[in-house]
């Protein structure tokens, strides 16, 4: 199995995420919020899940796609066994 680490971004964008809908719904802020955890577990099953960003044009960085997010990960399987994560 491989690790997720959540880089400082990643929990920083996390953090605004649920501010920004907990304005106005504090239920469907913790809701997005665990959607897009789940999401990102998938990584532990399948790590070349997700397709390849066309900005980057880079094979080792893909996105997961969770209703309006793009959840961006850098494959560092062969350095590290590990995914940075980046939400968008």
């Amino acid at each position: 199995m491989i690790q997720i680490t959540w880089t400082e971004n990643s929990k920083r964008d996390l953090k605004e995420i649920y501010t920004y809908i907990a304005f106005d719904s504090k239920y469907y802020a913790k809701e997005t919020i665990i959607k897009l955890r789940q999401r990102t577990n998938i990584l532990k099953l399948q790590i070349s899940i997700g397709r390849i960003v066309p900005e980057f044009d880079n094979k080792l960085v893909r996105e997961l796609i969770e209703g309006n997010y793009r959840n961006y990960l850098q494959n560092n399987f062969f350095k590290q066994n590990r995914h940075n994560l980046r939400f968008s």
